[in-house]
């Protein structure tokens, strides 16, 4: 369980910097799409609050309103 734990963290902070990037670049479809990755690696670990934020950021991307997303990342990260 360690294991799956230490590599999902890893995979997280990949996913968070692409967010990052996507967010910079006002790449909103890109950004949902990464954030739907994220979703799943942290469902993989029971990670439900973890999970809520994605799904939220996720639905603001889609919405277009990316005004939204940086003070979401902040408490995402």
């Amino acid at each position: 369980m360690t294991l799956v734990a230490s590599e999902s963290i890893k995979e997280a902070t990949v996913f968070l910097d692409m967010l990052q990037a996507h967010m910079m670049d006002e790449g909103w479809e890109n950004f949902a799409l990464v954030a739907h990755r994220l979703k799943g690696a942290a469902l993989e670990v029971s990670g439900y609050r973890f999970c809520q934020l994605i799904t939220e950021m996720e639905r603001v991307a889609i919405q277009g309103k990316g005004d939204q997303l940086p003070i979401r990342y902040t408490a995402l990260r």
